[in-house]
This record gives structure tokens, sequence and C-alpha cells, in this order.
């Protein structure tokens, strides 16, 4: 009985001693969870929330792409103006909408004047003021006014391009045309700027019309007047983007704007379409900077400043269309993943929102505006299902909050497109098995007939990889197919070199080594050195600027002028042998030509091999020398080839 109390009091013992620990670890786990939600920067924010679902009835904006999106701080107003129904040959509207954060619905205002309607133009919000500028209208009409929404008024007004000076009158001014469209942006669609929340000069950059567009300018709301701030022309200067429409951007600081993709195909340019590539203009320094590549391929992606947290700048991107007929393989990007944009160290970063399962979906074409809170998104196609959207959406969060958000996936996933694989073809092909073919055909003709088989083999297969590659480059360029230099140039190459394996097939043929050569004979055999050395030079350099054409790395750069260098130098020492060994050849005909001269004047017979009355001169025709035998038994005018073509065989 003793024994049996005594084990039951330790039992009590060991099991309050158990739960006195078990209470212990978990007042630990409750301290160490408290510890890190206090210290560590988990974001509450950084979520996604729908403000509006969108529907069918009179009540909200119908279903739209391309549109212009504002915001009033004061109001707490969001303001919805143009777009089409995501057909462009269908319907484009100019209705004006506003959407007000504390009634949580849509109002359609109807103010008069009001701007034309449009799509795909450059908008922006600063001081309680809307602004539009741009775009395109029904049957291809493309606009070069600016407007203003006045939020307090409800009203738009249409602003001039230039100021009245003031040492004109108002008739002066109101007479003058030339003077007030002096200066303003050219018409166009598909540009991309903006204006800084509280600033006053409102940024326009690239675009499309008939042509794509590298030029940069600025409207001053406060004085009203445009200037331009960067006109280049060039298409193959790396130092500034190449022209291009589709892309995304907006202002991070009052005169900073960042960009990014779009398409560089068509218009008189050619390039990839989507494209990766993304700069950032400063006005202060009046130059472009190329950020380090991040984000995939894409284009009508929207982008928008996040609301400036205690100095801290960040830019998001969002959506975008990765897949054209251009695109053979990518790796798509997430439906939670968002792009984030530092203008302090100038770098993309890719970051999942905090609820990855609450989000507005893949898309693209839809518009975005940084709000109080956060940034609003409106509208837009949906990828995966292809419908047409008009629903608004909110991201809470801050600029703060997004240095602390998970990264969704790796910068510079795979992707390869119709304009890389032209580029590795044409490479090959003018880079390697072309000039290859052409050194083995200038410098190892003595090698007979190694030389000839190897060059025969050499150029066919490296113009069946040329036409492959050119036939890739049809592919690639959607639209406006050799309207730009490289086009031409490569227009030009390729008819010059395949008509060289068609030229050697008619070639006349080779004089034996006791005939001269034909007259039709030497003409080919000029046209084909010179059409061909035309057709190499000229492939060597349009895969150079192709290098710029298709946005490659820098790392491509390096290796394909490199590569230049080399094949260059190689020429240059096959040249220096070449014309050695023709020295030599010269040297040793010249002993020959004094022994048969010697020969000659005192009457050497070659047939009996003794001296004999048959005289004997030599003369020389191109860089062969003949030697004339007269005789009674043989015509005199039969010439003898001494073999000793210095050109082929020294």
């Amino acid at each position: 009985m003793f024994q049996c109390t005594k084990i039951s009091k330790l039992k009590n013992k060991m099991f309050q001693s158990g739960f006195q620990y078990i209470k212990k670890t978990h007042l630990l786990i409750c301290i160490f969870a408290i510890v890190a939600l206090v210290i560590l920067p988990v974001p509450l924010n950084a979520e996604w929330t729908r403000l509006h679902s969108g529907d069918t009835s009179l009540s909200s904006p119908s279903t739209r792409c391309e549109a212009g999106l504002g915001y009033d701080l004061t109001t707490d107003t969001v303001v919805l103006f143009g777009g089409h129904n995501c057909d462009k040959s269908s319907e484009i509207y100019a209705d004006t909408w506003l959407y007000s954060m504390s009634q949580k619905k849509w109002q359609k205002i109807q103010p008069n004047p009001h701007p034309a309607a449009r799509f795909a133009f450059v908008y922006g919000s600063s001081n309680r003021c809307f602004y539009i500028a741009t775009g395109e209208g029904f049957s291809r009409t493309f606009y070069d006014d600016i407007w203003r929404f006045h939020f307090p008024a409800k009203k738009w007004i249409l602003l001039p391009p230039q100021a009245k000076p003031s040492y004109m009158s108002e008739s002066q001014w109101k007479n003058n045309v030339h003077e007030r469209l002096r200066q303003k942006p050219a018409a166009r669609y598909a540009a991309a700027g903006g204006i800084f929340p509280g600033g006053r000069d409102f940024y326009i950059s690239l675009g499309f019309s008939t042509k794509r567009y590298f030029d940069t300018w600025k409207y001053d709301t406060t004085e009203h007047g445009w200037t331009i701030v960067d006109d280049h022309d060039h298409p193959y200067n790396p130092s500034y983007p190449h022209a291009r429409c589709l892309h995304s951007g907006t202002m991070v600081g009052p005169n900073e704007l960042v960009i990014f993709g779009g398409c560089l195909s068509g218009g008189g340019t050619g390039g990839p379409c989507p494209t990766s590539d993304s700069w950032v203009f400063s006005n202060k320094d009046k130059s472009w900077s190329i950020l380090p590549d991040c984000a995939s391929p894409r284009m009508k992606s929207a982008m928008a400043l996040l609301p400036i947290q205690s100095g801290v700048r960040r830019a998001i991107m969002y959506g975008g269309l990765e897949k054209t007929s251009q695109v053979l393989m990518n790796v798509p990007y997430k439906d939670y993943e968002i792009g984030v944009f530092n203008p302090d160290s100038k770098k993309w970063n890719l970051k999942r929102i905090h609820d990855p399962f609450i989000h507005p979906g893949k898309r693209h074409s839809s518009v975005m505006v940084t709000g109080r809170h956060g940034v609003f998104m409106f509208g837009g196609v949906n990828i995966t299902s292809k419908s047409p959207k008009n629903d608004l959406w909110l991201l809470i969060a801050n600029s703060t909050d997004m240095d602390s958000l998970l990264p969704a996936s790796e910068c510079r996933l795979p992707f390869f497109s119709f304009i890389s694989l032209h580029g590795l073809l044409m490479a090959s092909a003018w880079g390697f098995f072309l000039p290859w073919g052409m050194f083995i055909a200038r410098y190892m003709e003595h090698r007979d007939p190694l030389w000839f088989n190897l060059h025969r083999v050499f150029q066919v297969f490296g113009m069946l990889v040329a036409i492959a590659g050119f036939v890739c480059a049809i592919l690639a360029v959607q639209a406006d197919h050799f309207q730009f230099g490289h086009g031409i140039v490569g227009l030009i190459v390729m008819v010059l070199g395949i008509q060289q394996p068609l030229n050697g097939c008619c070639r006349p043929g080779k004089p034996k080594s006791d005939e001269l050569k034909s007259h039709r004979r030497s003409c080919w055999e000029v046209w084909h050195r010179i059409s061909g050395r035309l057709a190499i030079i000229g492939g060597i350099i349009n895969v150079s600027l192709g290098v710029f054409v298709g946005l490659a790395s820098m790392l491509i750069w390096g290796l394909w002028y490199g590569y230049v260098c080399l094949l260059l130098l190689c020429f240059v020492i096959g040249e220096i042998i070449k014309k050695s060994r023709h020295r030599v050849a010269k040297r040793a005909l010249r002993r020959k030509v004094r022994v048969f001269s010697h020969a000659a004047r005192h009457g050497f017979n070659y047939k009996s091999r003794k001296f004999g009355p048959s005289p004997a001169f030599l003369f020389r025709n191109h860089s062969n020398w003949y030697m004339v035998k007269h005789s009674k038994k043989e015509n005199p005018n039969v010439f003898v080839n001494l073999a000793l073509d210095v050109d082929k065989k020294g």
C-alpha cells in the first residue's frame, strides 16, 4: 500500500513537471512570435482588393482597354476617360467617369467641351488636375493636343501648345498660327510619360503614328508650352532607347521618367516585339540610362508610382502581353507578380504580393494611377480567358512595403523569339561559313582540288543557313518590311548572296594549261569575286547593325565584335602570306625568263633540245608568260604556256 501511494505521488509530480514544461514552452513560443511580429518587417499591406466588380449596367463604365485614369487626393476620387472596347475597329470612347471612394460607386458626367474619342494616350494627375495628351481616334486619326480636367469644376479645358509671348498682342497671337504651333510633339499614340504628383511638367516620350518616334517632350502646365528635351533620329545609337510604342512608363521624380518594354517592330524600325529593356530619362542631365534586365519581355503593361512614404520612392509594373507571333519560347510571369523599380539604385525586382490568391489576374492594356493608400488599376484584357474587363482594383501599399515583400521569381527568365533565331542564323552564315569559304578560295588555291571542294561546301551550306535566317526575319517583322536600314541592307546582301551559287552553276569552262582564258570566263571571274566580297562585307556590317536592333546583351556585343576583329586579323595574315609567296614566285619567274630569253636569242630548238635555226621569244599576257616558236612545220601563232601562272600556281 505504501509503495502504491509513493508511485502515485511520483506520477503526479512528473505530470505537474511536464505540464509546467509545456506551459513554459508555449510561453517561449508566444514571446518569439511577438518579437518576430515587432522586429521583422512583415507587410500587412501590399494586398489587392477589388473596389468594383464591373457590370453591364449603365451605372458603370463599359469594358475597355488603353484608357486614362486619374486621381484627386482631396476628394479621394478616381476619374476615367476614353479607351476602346478592346477591339480598335469597333468602338472608341470619349466619356468621363468619376468613382467616389466614399460612396463606392461610379458616376458618369458629360462636360462640354471634352477631348475627342481616343485611346492609348499619355495621362497623369497633379494638383487636383488630370491631364491627357496625344492618342489615336477613329479611322487611325492621331492627336497632338493636350487637355486638362479640373476636379473641383468637373470640366475639361483644351490647353494651348504654346503660351503667348509678351511682345505679341492678343490679335497678333491669334492670327499668327505658325508662331502658336511652331513647337509641339507630332501626333502619335502609345507613348509613355505623365506628370509627377505635385509637379508641373507633363512628359511624353517615344510613340508611334506612321512611324516610330525617338523624341521626348515636356509641357509646362503653369506657363503653358511644349519644350523638346531629347531629340534623336539615329536608330543605331546604343546610348538612348530604340524607337518604340506600347511601352509602359511613369514619372518617378518631377523630371525623371522610367519606361519599360514595348514593341520595336514596324513603323520604319525593327527589333523585338515585345522587348524587355528598361530606361530612365533625367531631364536634369538630359540623358538616358539603361537599366539591368529583370522582368520578362512584354508590352501593354501598366505602371504607376506608389504613395511616397518617408522619402522612399518606388514604382510598380503589373501585367502586360508577353506572347506575340514573334515569340517562340518564354516563361510566363506569375499572376501574383509585380515588378518593383527603385529609382535610387536604378534596379528592378520581381516581388509577390502578400496574398497570392487575391489579385486581378494576368491582363494587359489596363491603366494605373497613384492614390492615397496605394495604386488603382482599371480594365484591360484577361490573358487567360481573353475577356475584356471593367473592374476597378486597389493595391493597398506604399513605397516602404515593397522592400519587405518576398521575391516572386528570378530576373532574366529564358526567352527566345524569331529575332533571336534570325540573329543566330545570320551570324553563323555571314560571320562563319561564308567568310571562311571566301578565305579558303583566296588563300588555299594552291591546294587544288581541295580548296574548290571546301569552298563549295562552305558557301552552299552558308547560303542555306542565310536563307533560313532571312525567313525568320520576315516572320519576326510584323509590319513594314524592308523600310529601315537593317532590313534594306539585309535584302541587298541576300540578293547578292543568292545569285552567287546560281552564278557558279553557269560559269564558263576553265581553260586548259595550253589555252588562254576566254573573255567570258574573265568577266565571270571578276563578277563572281566582286559580288561575293560585297555580299560578305555587307553581311558582316548588317549583322553588326542587327546586334543593336535586336537589343543584344553586352556579352554578345563583346563576343561578336571580338570575333570580327579576329576574322579581319586572319584575312590580313593570309594576305601577307599570299603576297610573300607571290614575291618568291616572281623571283623564280625572272630566273626562268632570263634562261628562256638567252636560249631564244641563240636559236634554241625546244623540240629537239638543241641549238638550231628555230628562233623563239617570250611575251607576257596578264599574269601568264608565253613563248612563241617559229617553225616551218608548225603554225607560227601557236602559244605554248610555260605553266608559270603567278597568281595561281606561283
